[in-house]
């Protein structure tokens, strides 16, 4: 009798936790409208777009070898909150000075927690340090339609040609 509910307590826990992992796989391949744009420019000239529109807004960049895919991060902290930007770019050569741009971003948030350490003498807690903490409250994908559009209006910007830019001299 032991055993047939041990395995019925094993099975209700494996259908929880499939039940609850079902919810989170349907948003695996949820579309993300918006996040890609076609652009009349080589990849190299979009490539470097990117990366001055990335410095813009004060984000780490690197680009991979071949000028495939820009991985970027921009960090920023309020108080006790920090908030972590990410912004996955492939950049797809598709012939005919054509290029399609296809990002992915992320943004995860965390909070951090200070606390006091006490030695116990007796009965009369002394303060003697601190430490911090910090736990990630939120890990998610940006879905606005809005992030993206202003992106690439950045983007696009930046590939316009500059007639006022300074003419270098040698």
């Amino acid at each position: 009798m032991k055993r047939v509910l041990v395995v019925f307590a094993a099975l209700f826990v494996m259908a929880t936790v499939l039940s609850a992992c079902s919810s989170v796989r349907e948003q695996t391949f949820k579309d993300v409208p918006g996040n890609s744009r076609v652009l009349a420019h080589g990849k190299t000239k979009v490539g470097r777009a990117v990366i001055a529109t990335l410095a813009e807004k004060g984000f780490q960049s690197e680009t991979s070898n071949d000028g495939n895919f820009i991985k970027a991060k921009k960090y920023a902290k309020d108080g006790k909150t920090t908030c972590v930007t990410t912004l996955d770019c492939y950049l797809f050569d598709l012939g005919n000075d054509t290029t399609k741009i296809q990002v992915a971003a992320s943004e995860e948030t965390s909070k951090t927690s200070g606390h006091v350490k006490y030695f116990w003498l007796l009965f009369i807690p002394i303060p003697y340090g601190s430490y911090d903490t910090t736990a990630v409250t939120g890990v998610e994908t940006v879905y606005a339609p809005t992030f993206y559009a202003e992106f690439f209006a950045r983007i696009e910007k930046n590939l316009e040609p500059n007639l006022n830019a300074d003419k270098t001299v040698n």
